[in-house]
């Protein structure tokens, strides 16, 4: 029961020194709940700063807490940013538009060789 345990949330943060494929954050997009995350890894790929998300530095817990005071105190810009989330992981992380991608690539493949 992931989802209503992320819907229940007013914020994710995944504060991480390394990380490459943070399925914690979209799994959190795709509940439309605001994420925020350190600039690391594979996280900056998912969250742009600003539009699907916030970024921090990695290991500034100041501005971390600046970023998440940010979505807890601005009701409108906390929607925005999980609403835009949302699309980011429907538009481009749903099974359907991976596997078309991977079909493509693997037609293009064949094509060369």
């Amino acid at each position: 029961n992931l989802p209503l345990f992320y819907s229940a949330s007013d914020v994710i943060v995944v504060p991480s020194l390394i990380d490459s494929s943070p399925r914690t954050l979209t799994e959190a997009m795709a509940c439309k709940v605001p994420v925020v995350g350190t600039n690391v890894g594979g996280i900056p790929d998912h969250i742009k700063d600003r539009k699907t998300g916030l970024l921090a530095p990695c290991e500034n817990s100041m501005a971390l807490t600046l970023k998440i005071r940010e979505i807890l105190l601005n009701k409108e810009f906390s929607e925005e940013i999980a609403g835009n989330g949302y699309e980011y992981v429907r538009q481009n992380l749903d099974w359907k538009i991976i596997g078309k991608r991977i079909r493509e690539e693997v037609y293009s493949l064949k094509m060369i060789l």
